[in-house]
């Protein structure tokens, strides 16, 4: 079977190529990541600094108190923007992984199904589930737990006649066809007065009709972000966005995040073949291709100043090792007869069994010192 020779210009070679190949795939994601115009601004929670990855991208702090509304200035490079112009919130400090939150929900209730009641032992627990009012009268929650009833609900308006944000098309077709549906009875469940819906609690959010769970800004929040920072999708422009352009969006603040240490901004990006703006991606690449290179290159110096004489596998054998192999061989040289089958009769030269047994006789006396007679 046929073995690779790891020898020192072997593998030399192989690291050379593989950093050759590393150094060209990350200087292309970094050509292609500095393609995307990205522009932010933080509003809300302590400002934060931004990251080395971060080069390059347009951030600024314009803090917008809770429960007020604002204007959020973007001044839009010479090289314009190209659409579509995807509109992201970013939060931080926001644990959407932690195990009570994630299990906070009742799939059943999310699928359409309103008659289900959650189990307290398994779903939503105890969030949100129901309330009692003053008259004594339970209202319930639909749908229950934390992840429906934290739902980020700042409003943006972009205030300009060049184009619109668009929030259709900005959730996933799967989650929309298998998870998300309303009840039959919808939404006239929501009047019956025993029945607390989403379009009561957060009225900005459904500010362009009652569609319940199917509501795109609420399926895009019921997929949860591995990390405590993350960004979701808001909206999309769909028009090109001209270079020097001064872009205004109107916020209004319902999110808090100062109780909390969090933070929230406004993010406007365009997006290449590899994705939004990714600096780590391509420097990882870039920076592996070079240790390979730099390993590759120290050995083929190392061999060319100091060469050594490559060892042979007989040079490594003990007389032992050589024992067994040369036993294995003798081995393989015999016969299955010889090996398995007793020999055959060689004539008058058998000894006789009067013969055997003095033979033995002789070798038990001269054991235990008894004479023979």
């Amino acid at each position: 079977m046929w073995r690779p020779e790891l020898s020192p210009r072997t593998v030399a070679r192989a690291l050379i190529l593989t950093g050759v190949m590393y150094l060209i795939f990350g200087a292309t994601i970094l050509a292609a990541s500095n393609q995307v115009v990205e522009l932010g601004v933080q509003y809300g929670g302590p400002r934060l600094e931004r990251s080395i990855f971060s080069i390059g991208a347009h951030w600024t702090y314009e803090p917008c108190p809770l429960g007020q509304q604002c204007q959020l200035s973007f001044q839009v490079p010479p090289e314009g923007m190209v659409a579509p112009v995807f509109v992201f919130y970013q939060l931080s400090e926001v644990y959407q992984n932690y195990l009570r939150y994630t299990t906070s929900k009742n799939d059943a209730q999310l699928s359409g199904q309103a008659d289900v009641v959650p189990d307290p032992n398994r779903d939503c627990k105890t969030d949100y589930v129901s309330v009692s009012t003053a008259n004594n009268e339970t209202k319930s929650y639909l749908p229950c737990g934390l992840q429906a009833h934290s739902l980020f609900n700042d409003s943006y308006a972009l205030d300009s006649t060049l184009a619109f944000i668009s929030d259709t098309g900005i959730a996933w077709d799967t989650d929309l066809r298998t998870k998300f549906h309303n009840p039959p009875e919808f939404p006239e469940l929501c009047d019956n007065g025993t029945t607390i819906c989403l379009s009561s609690e957060y009225p900005t959010v459904f500010a362009a009709g009652n569609d319940g769970v199917r509501n795109e800004h609420f399926v895009v929040w019921m997929r949860l972000a591995a990390l405590p920072t993350f960004r979701k999708l808001y909206g999309r422009i769909d028009t090109d966005i001209p270079g020097g352009v001064n872009l205004t969006i109107n916020v209004t603040s319902h999110f808090p995040v100062d109780s909390f240490g969090g933070s929230k901004a406004l993010i406007l990006s365009t997006a290449s073949w590899t994705g939004g703006r990714n600096l780590f991606l391509g420097t990882a690449f870039i920076v592996s291709g070079a240790v390979f290179l730099g390993l590759g290159l120290l050995i083929i110096s190392k061999e060319y100043f100091f060469p050594r004489q490559l060892g042979r596998e007989g040079d490594l054998e003990t007389p032992l090792v050589m024992r067994a192999r040369q036993y294995r061989q003798d081995d393989r040289g015999t016969s299955r007869h010889s090996r398995y089958e007793p020999l055959p009769d060689e004539g008058d030269d058998k000894p006789t069994d009067d013969e055997t047994s003095s033979t033995h006789a002789s070798t038990n006396a001269s054991m235990f010192g008894q004479a023979v007679d």
